[in-house]
């Protein structure tokens, strides 16, 4: 599935330092949209709870340009594979502390030796964003520090990859500067600040 193969994010030209990005705020949303990702429809009922809008991303825009790709991606594994479909892709917004952010959502159902692997995932984006902020509100909510952290100048990432308490089998936090090589939405690479959650379901 193609949010969860990769963070398509992108950066624009105001932004916030780690010491002034409301990461606590922009916690709180992610949390209202992406808090139990069981399905696009429990998303899409979060999003109208929580005051996300559903919209249709403008195709020159960077996350039309994510969703546009993902699209095309899809569209060459489905007929390749007929044990895998993937969903349609649906996208939200809401202003967050005077930030603009934007979310997407997608999944995917794999049948597999006798098994059907249902993954649903749920990211948000600050297009905006121009640093990595301090990870510690979405440590206090996964109860736990992460399981992994990278910071290489091209990418800070810090992920909780299993044992997480709440309804999330992974919870990853990812900012790209767009000065590095891996900044590029329109190929679907990173790009600014994206926060995702990832669940996985297994039935007989």
């Amino acid at each position: 599935m193609i949010a969860l193969l990769a963070f398509g994010l992108a950066a624009g030209s105001a932004g916030a330092t780690p010491s002034t990005y409301p990461a606590a705020a922009v916690v709180d949303a992610f949390k209202g949209l992406c808090g139990n990702p069981a399905s696009i429809d429990a998303i899409r009922a979060a999003a109208r709870d929580n005051g996300w809008a559903e919209f249709i991303p403008a195709p020159s825009s960077d996350l039309g340009k994510i969703l546009a790709n993902g699209k095309a991606m899809a569209s060459q594994i489905a007929p390749k594979d007929a044990k895998m479909q993937l969903s349609a892709f649906v996208a939200f917004r809401k202003t967050v502390a005077g930030r603009d952010i934007e979310a997407t959502t997608d999944a995917a159902t794999i049948a597999a030796s006798g098994k059907t692997i249902t993954a649903t995932g749920c990211q948000i984006y600050d297009f905006t964003a121009r640093a990595m902020p301090d990870d510690g509100a979405l440590t206090a909510w996964a109860g736990r520090a992460p399981d992994k952290k990278i910071d290489t100048g091209q990418i800070s990432m810090s992920s909780w990859d299993n044992g997480l308490a709440r309804p999330i089998s992974k919870l990853t936090i990812a900012y790209t500067p767009a000065t590095s090589p891996l900044a590029d939405p329109a190929r679907m690479v990173m790009l600014g600040l994206s926060i995702k959650s990832q669940q996985f379901t297994v039935t007989q």
